[in-house]
């Protein structure tokens, strides 16, 4: 699993291992933010919802740290 973030006008790419056993087929059919008054609120889906990407597994691990560098 590979993360990319910018810090300090720097992008750093992280390698993080991993090991899952996903459940295919996934569907995602929800996702609510029930109380409209709550600071998260704002940063609920679109509607309708749009899933880019995501998986499930009843049993995933990782490594953390996995190795960070920068990206020139």
């Amino acid at each position: 699993m590979r993360h990319i973030t910018k810090v300090g006008g720097q992008r750093l790419s992280g390698i993080y291992p991993f090991v899952a056993e996903p459940v295919d087929p996934f569907e995602i059919v929800s996702l609510e933010f029930l109380e409209p008054s709550h600071s998260v609120h704002a940063l609920r889906p679109t509607e309708p919802l749009q899933i880019v990407w995501g998986f499930y597994s009843p049993r995933s691990s990782f490594t953390y740290p996995g190795g960070e560098s920068v990206m020139v």
